[in-house]
């Protein structure tokens, strides 16, 4: 049973690294047609847009990203506890 709680946590830390990878992408604009960039995109926006609809803008600056990141840390905790890994 500790495997199932194991593999959710490393979803969720890879879809932590996704969106950090959005968040860099933001920057530089890259191509929407690119594998990696739709990739990106394809695992990040089911996270991003509910949030991006509850909190806007402020100043051109989203700060749905961070949101996110913190969300997922907090829900990848109970996954790592249930797991045996990290703090108990």
């Amino acid at each position: 049973m500790p495997y199932i709680f194991l593999l959710a946590y490393y979803a969720l830390s890879l879809a932590q690294v996704a969106i950090f990878a959005w968040a860099i992408m933001s920057w530089f604009h890259p191509d929407p047609r690119n594998p990696f960039v739709k990739l990106i995109h394809a695992i990040v926006d089911p996270f991003m847009r509910p949030i991006e609809a509850l909190v806007p803008s402020i100043g051109g600056i989203s700060f749905a990203g961070m949101i996110a990141f913190l969300l997922l840390s907090f829900i990848k905790g109970f996954f790592g506890r249930a797991a045996g890994i990290g703090p108990l």
